[in-house]
């Protein structure tokens, strides 16, 4: 929602569980009000001006899905459960803003959080596809069927989570 001193407030986690044959058994959305109940918080991510910069799936009406959503103390146990859980291997798509701003909103909220491992696909697939690898919209035009990117639109947390797992499946299977 804003990275100001390159502290990351995080507005949405989603999520993917799929067994060993990618088949997914569990997903979710979890929108998340970055900034204390009626505080006004302000979300820094597009210029006004150009309109560049990070778009939300929830930015209509002055982020008012976010604004109207529990902080992130409410989700923390269900978040530390799966970023800690022994029994998943974690993925993201260029994961380490993602981890850093995670570990940060357990210290901003005094919760604290064992150490845990995540895999970075971006990081992979630069050393098992044959092409540049790019942002996940990008790579994924290349690894995912037209068809299948036409249900997952982008900036969406969601969407983003089944493209890498489908980006990293679609890779994996010539292997």
């Amino acid at each position: 929602s804003n990275c100001f001193g390159n502290k990351g407030k995080i507005c949405e986690f989603s999520y993917v569980i799929t067994n060993r044959n990618f088949e997914i058994i569990e997903k979710k959305e979890i929108t998340i009000n970055p900034g204390p109940k009626g505080s006004g918080f302000d979300f820094h991510l597009v210029d006004k001006k150009t309109n560049e910069g990070i778009h939300l799936l929830y930015e209509q009406d002055d982020y008012k899905v976010y604004r109207e959503s529990p902080s992130f103390d409410f989700y923390m146990d269900e978040i530390k459960r799966l970023m800690t859980s022994k029994d998943y291997i974690k993925f993201g798509y260029a994961v380490s803003n993602d981890i850093r701003f995670l570990k940060y909103s357990f210290a901003r909220y005094k919760l604290p959080i064992e150490e845990f491992c995540c895999y970075d696909v971006y990081s992979l697939l630069k050393k098992i596809v044959p092409f540049e690898v790019r942002g996940l919209e990008k790579t994924s035009q290349i690894l995912v069927e037209n068809k299948e990117l036409s249900n997952l639109p982008m900036h969406s947390s969601l969407a983003d989570s089944i493209r890498t797992m489908v980006c990293l499946k679609n890779a994996l299977k010539d292997i």
